[in-house]
Formats: structure tokens, C-alpha cells, sequence
């Protein structure tokens, strides 16, 4: 079973079932975020970095998660997950740079 979303326009979401028991209360979210150093909070809670993850891989409570990515030159990237028991669900990003307007043409005030 699969099924894809997508939340933004470079954020695709896949879910399909998982052979790997995670517990009653349980949920696996894969992410496959560039940059690997990005830092992942779920819930408002730290969850450490991308490249920190065995298998890239973590363990997450079921029912609606807020996550949001963060990485140093890169917009923070925030979406809801439905995290449902049996399932692994994989978030593939490729985060956007931030916005560098160093070199823009700005106007001078009169």
C-alpha cells in the first residue's frame, strides 16, 4: 500500500507498510532530507539531526505530528505527518536555501 502527498511543493510524503515491529504506540517516520545536517523537531521537542538517525529512521507516537526541519542557510520546513501504527512513513526534502538578497538592487531612501 502507498500512498503519496504532497505538502509543499519540494516535499513528498510516502507511506506503506513495514515489516519492522515498533511497539503498540508506535510509528516510523524515514527521512531522506538534503541537507543531512538539517535538525528535526517533532512536537516542539529536539529530536537531533538528520545524519544522527540509524537508518535514518525515528520512532514517533501515532496520530498527527508537527514536524518541522531547520538547517543553517536553509528556510525552515514545517508540515503535519499522520504517524499510524503498521506504517512507515518517508518524508523526502530537498530543503530550499534561504532567500540571499546580499546582491539585490535596493533603492536608496530620498
Amino acid at each position: 500500500m502507498r500512498r503519496r502527498i504532497v505538502l509543499f511543493m519540494s516535499v513528498l510524503v510516502v507511506s506503506c507498510a513495514t515489516t519492522t515491529p515498533v511497539g503498540p504506540s508506535m510509528g516510523l517516520l524515514r527521512l531522506e532530507v538534503e541537507p543531512t545536517t538539517a535538525m528535526i523537531w517533532v512536537d516542539g521537542e529536539y529530536f537531533g539531526q538528520v545524519d544522527g538517525w540509524m537508518s535514518k529512521t525515528v520512532r514517533l507516537r501515532l496520530g498527527m505530528r508537527r514536524i518541522e526541519l531547520q538547517a543553517k542557510g536553509y528556510m525552515t520546513q514545517r508540515f503535519d505527518i499522520d504517524v499510524v501504527k503498521d506504517e512507515e512513513v518517508t518524508l523526502r526534502l530537498a530543503m530550499q536555501p534561504e532567500w540571499d538578497d546580499g546582491d539585490a538592487d535596493v533603492p536608496e531612501a530620498l
